[in-house]
């Protein structure tokens, strides 16, 4: 982008002083920071210069910030939305357990419950009456057959009211399908959630022992394995480069600028994380 523009242009100087300002995520941090949060000094300021990723001291704090919030919100009467589509069918997550009786809980099924495209859900507190401001003809099934109100539009009872309008509903089938698998198969959260962490310090035990330059390809070695999630994050400044020759290798990566991500699903066995494990020492070569 910069090299579009010649040095000592005013349209590069504004270009780049418009790349190095803080984001508005960095200035979240910092807000974090203020707020009394421990927020190391080596998490301010870095996403300036890099994208978006994950940072351990930063998630510790947004979940003292979520605890604090349901409880201020419960305090206020305000209503607090949590976004639980990284844990659901992954990590033990319990609304009442976390104290989220009166949130509203969005997630999706589409990667760790394996429900496909187009399924997710929205969990609505038990004395919640507000009504939607954008609603479809589907949360009118409950009063089809009634006469329609003056200046006020019908809405079905609980639920209903956040329907929307005309769905595929395929998914729904599949998603089905999927959950009566895993109570035949006595796939819970924690039997999942135990075989992914064996399966991510598989991988790490096996990364470790390749020995690779860490200015090739390293990882928050501090971070313990029971506050990571279903992935393996991997710093590379080549992460795309990686995984592209990974792929080529029937290896399915993905990355976010320079993280490289290996999450292993449930079904992949010791022997194909290890030879996975060997293709990554082949391709940082």
């Amino acid at each position: 982008m910069l090299e579009s523009f010649p040095d000592g242009s005013a349209e590069r100087e504004r270009l780049e002083a418009r790349i190095t300002a803080p984001s508005l995520w960095d200035a979240f941090v910092r807000l974090l920071a203020r707020s009394g949060y421990s927020i190391p000094a080596s998490s301010l300021g870095k996403w300036t210069s890099q994208p978006v990723g994950t940072d351990s001291d930063v998630q510790d704090a947004l979940i003292r910030v979520y605890r604090e919030v349901a409880s201020a919100c419960a305090r206020v009467g305000a209503s607090l939305l949590v976004d639980a589509y990284h844990s659901v069918n992954l990590v033990p997550f319990s609304v009442s357990k976390m104290g989220l009786e009166r949130a509203f809980v969005v997630g999706g099924g589409y990667k760790y419950c394996q429900f496909g495209e187009g399924v997710c859900f929205l969990r609505i507190p038990p004395d919640c009456s507000m009504r939607a401001v954008l609603t479809g003809w589907f949360s009118e099934f409950g009063n089809l057959a009634d006469k329609p109100g003056a200046g006020r539009v019908a809405y079905g009872d609980g639920p209903l009211r956040f329907a929307g309008s005309t769905y595929d509903p395929v998914g729904h089938y599949r998603a089905r399908a999927v959950l009566r698998f895993f109570r035949s198969e006595r796939l819970d959260t924690s039997l999942l959630r135990a075989v992914s962490q064996a399966q991510l310090a598989r991988l790490v035990r096996g990364i470790e022992a390749l020995d690779i330059d860490p200015a090739m390809l390293t990882w928050n070695r501090e971070l313990p394995l029971e506050r990571r999630g279903g992935f393996l994050a991997l710093e590379a400044p080549r992460a795309g480069e990686i995984s592209a020759r990974l792929r080529h290798c029937r290896v399915f990566t993905d990355h976010r600028g320079t993280v490289l991500r290996m999450g292993p699903a449930p079904y992949v066995t010791d022997a194909q994380l290890d030879e996975a494990v060997g293709l990554l020492g082949e391709a940082t070569r």
